[in-house]
Parts: C-alpha cells; sequence; structure tokens
C-alpha cells in the first residue's frame, strides 16, 4: 500500500486503515482510497474515493491498464495489486487484495438421503463456514470437517467461506438403489456337492453399505436330500457393489428325475429398496 502527498503542501498526514489509504493538507482537504476486498477470485471488486472538496473529480489507474473517471467505480473480475486515484493534483492509494481459492476434499458421489457423508476444507484457514444446497449440514459447519445428510438424487453443493474465499463443491446425489434377485437353474452334479451361485442385484452403486436378509424355502425341491438349505442370513454389499451371489450347495446324485425347484427370498434391505423380483426360483436340472 502507498500514497502520493498533494503537490506544493508543506505539510501531510498519512492514514492508513484496511484497504485505504488517505492524504491531507493544511487546509483540511482530504482524498482517500479504499475498496471492499479481501476479495474472491473472479468477484468484481468496488474502489471507493472520497474528498472533502465538494468539486473533486476522480481519475483512477491500476492493474492491466485499468482507468476510469468514476468516484467508486466497479470491476467485474478485477486483478489484485494497488489502485490510485487522483484528485485535484492529490493521489491516494489502495491495495486490492484476491485470495487463492481454497479447496474442498468431498465425496464425488452419495445415495440420496444417506447420513455421515463428509467433507473437509483446506488447512489452517482463518475461519469456517459451511453451507449446502440439496442436503442438511449435520456437524462441523464452522469447522475445518463438516458432515452431512444428503438431499434428492441430483446433485448437491457444498460451499466453504474461510472469510478470505469461497469456494464450492458439486456432489453426484445416486438415487437409492432397488435390490432384486434372478431366477437361476444349473445341473445338480452325479455326486458331491455342486455350488449354486444366484446373482443379487443393486440397480445403482451405493455409497453406503447396503445389507439384505435373505432364506430358502422347499418348491419340488427338497431341503437336506436335493439342497442344503440356508436360514436367515445377510447378505451385504459395500460401496460401489452392485452384484453378490447366494451360495447355495446342491446335492448331486444318478437318479433319473424331473427338473426340481426352491426359493430363495430377499426381506428387510437397508439402505436400499426392496424390487418386485425378491424372490429368485433355483431351478436344479436333472442330468442322468
Amino acid at each position: 500500500m502507498e500514497a502520493r502527498f498533494c503537490r506544493g503542501l508543506s505539510t501531510a498526514i498519512l492514514f492508513v486503515l484496511v484497504a485505504m489509504t488517505a492524504v491531507a493538507d493544511e487546509t483540511g482537504r482530504t482524498l482517500t482510497a479504499s475498496n471492499g476486498g479481501p476479495y474472491y477470485p473472479g468477484s468484481t471488486i468496488s474502489l471507493y474515493a472520497s474528498s472533502s472538496d465538494p468539486a473533486a473529480t476522480y481519475m483512477w489507474s491500476g492493474p492491466n491498464g485499468f482507468t476510469s473517471a468514476d468516484q467508486n467505480p466497479t470491476i467485474p473480475g478485477g486483478a489484485a495489486g494497488s489502485y490510485t486515484v487522483t484528485s485535484n493534483d492529490c493521489h491516494s492509494t489502495t491495495s486490492v487484495v484476491v485470495n487463492p481459492n481454497s479447496s474442498i476434499s468431498a465425496p464425488a458421489r452419495v445415495t440420496s438421503t444417506s447420513a455421515g457423508n463428509s467433507a473437509s476444507g483446506p488447512d489452517a484457514a482463518a475461519s469456517y463456514l459451511w453451507s449446502i444446497d440439496n442436503g442438511t449440514l449435520t456437524g462441523g459447519q464452522y469447522e475445518q470437517n463438516v458432515t452431512f445428510v444428503a438431499g434428492a438424487a441430483g446433485t448437491l453443493t457444498l460451499t466453504l467461506d474461510t472469510g478470505c474465499s469461497r469456494v464450492s463443491q458439486d456432489v453426484v446425489v445416486d438415487p437409492q438403489p432397488t435390490i432384486t434377485i434372478s431366477d437361476f437353474q444349473h445341473a445338480e452334479g452325479n455326486s458331491g456337492y455342486t455350488p449354486f451361485e444366484i446373482p443379487v442385484t443393486l440397480s445403482n452403486p451405493s455409497s453406503q453399505i447396503v445389507t439384505v436378509q435373505y432364506y430358502t424355502s422347499n418348491s419340488i425341491a427338497i431341503e437336506g436330500s436335493d439342497y442344503f438349505g440356508i436360514p436367515l442370513t445377510t447378505l451385504t454389499f459395500y460401496p460401489g457393489d452392485v452384484t453378490r451371489f447366494v451360495t447355495v450347495q446342491v446335492i448331486g446324485d444318478k437318479k433319473k428325475e424331473g427338473n426340481e425347484l426352491f426359493v430363495v427370498t430377499l426381506i428387510n434391505p437397508t439402505n436400499a429398496t426392496r424390487g418386485a423380483k425378491f424372490k429368485g426360483w433355483v431351478t436344479i436340472t436333472n442330468d442322468d
């Protein structure tokens, strides 16, 4: 920040305020330059000049060849640096500060209505103030690390204001997945046990852990003689998974018999909804 004194003045007083310089002569006439910063990158810079001379005219100059004859000019996307105003052979300078963008570390994707999502801001910022669009902040609004609940499927936006800079980050919000099970058929084998791998599928990946319970039940096939039944068991999808398998051991034999069926049923999903296809019909085909 710098100021030039009025030409021909015998005495001068320099007042230094935040982003402001003032010049006064012995008659009490003053010229003051200031600005509304600090600013975020790309924001509009506002410059202000004041003089005790009611007939004063103003001429500004600054970085990148900036000039203006307005008393209080604005500069969309203006640059940092020193801006000088001249009036009646007096000069006053103000220093404009444009802080660099901070960065937000946030997940690329979350699931609608999911809780416990987190994001973090840069280290050692002067202050932290978080806001969110299409979601709810649940902790850390004034701290480096924040937690939030996602809103509806689409996009949510996190914004962090550190007092000197502001940055936003978009996060994709995937819909809550639907979970379904496929029908399956396979030959039983002539002896021993044959694992039947029945696919269970999410309609889309989730940022959360998804679970569903399943169990087997008889149709034509009989538990214990045709397959080993499974009591109520939990199947887990980790973030990013879309397909998991229920494994049922089928008992092989050399009997000539028709095809046999049993059922795998899905119940009690968490972080997902159960689709219309929640029963998987499993066919044991005869190969004798």
